[in-house]
């Protein structure tokens, strides 16, 4: 087989792994020790242009930084590893939110938002996760889960529908809410976003790629 065709069989067998190869666009570690510079993303190709914020709901709430995990974290993992701790004394509906805006998913596929998350009340009624999405139409509701394990750390991870798909603004939020609750704490952790690129993108550079080695080798020829 010719220098040419082999380079071909791998430039295809790396297209095929890469067309489902996910892409970190953000993530966030919470580590730092101020709230406000946990909003910062530390890492992903999106990281300078995606924008965080979070604030809790209810009677008299609060958020500061509490010790975290190393569940959903990328290396390295941070010393000290802190979290993002969302409090409020009594709320019914809403008990906190975290808003993550500004990804541009052209040429993308397979949104994917991850995170380490831990609840816990005095006393609660009714608690559910609410993950939404808006690509400039509104906020949707797009999936409601049940209340998190009681005080335990947990990694939810959600892959988001078709409609946010090659758009190129999108915003994501992650939504407790309650009937009631009493003393109440929401922590969140090692928030990561992902995307795969369109088989698109990868047939077009591989193509050009492989075109690139042909005219070489015929120049050498």
């Amino acid at each position: 087989m010719g220098k040419v065709a082999i380079l071909i069989v791998l430039a295809a067998c790396g297209l095929s792994v890469n067309a489902h190869a996910q892409n970190l666009l953000a993530y966030w570690n919470m580590d730092a020790s101020t709230v406000s510079s946990k909003f910062t993303a530390n890492q992903g190709d999106q990281a300078g242009t995606v924008t965080m914020t979070a604030a809790p709901s209810g009677f008299l709430n609060g958020m500061s930084s509490v010790t975290g995990i190393a569940l959903n974290a990328l290396p390295p993992i941070g010393d000290p590893n802190n979290a993002l701790h969302t409090t409020t004394f009594i709320s019914s509906g809403e008990e906190c939110q975290v808003v993550m805006s500004g990804l541009n998913l052209s040429n993308m596929t397979d949104l994917t938002l991850s995170f380490a998350v831990k609840s816990n009340a005095f006393f609660s009624w009714g608690e559910h996760m609410h993950i939404d999405y808006d690509i400039g139409e509104g906020w949707v509701d797009w999936v409601e889960s049940g209340s998190t394990e009681a005080g335990q750390w947990e990694v939810d991870s959600f892959t988001l529908p078709e409609a946010v798909n090659g758009q190129s603004s999108v915003s994501l939020r992650i939504r407790m809410t309650d009937f009631i609750a009493v003393a109440q704490y929401v922590d969140f952790d090692n928030i990561q976003i992902t995307a795969v690129p369109e088989p698109g993108t990868w047939a077009l550079l591989g193509g050009l790629g492989i075109a690139g080695l042909v005219i070489i080798r015929r120049r050498r020829a």
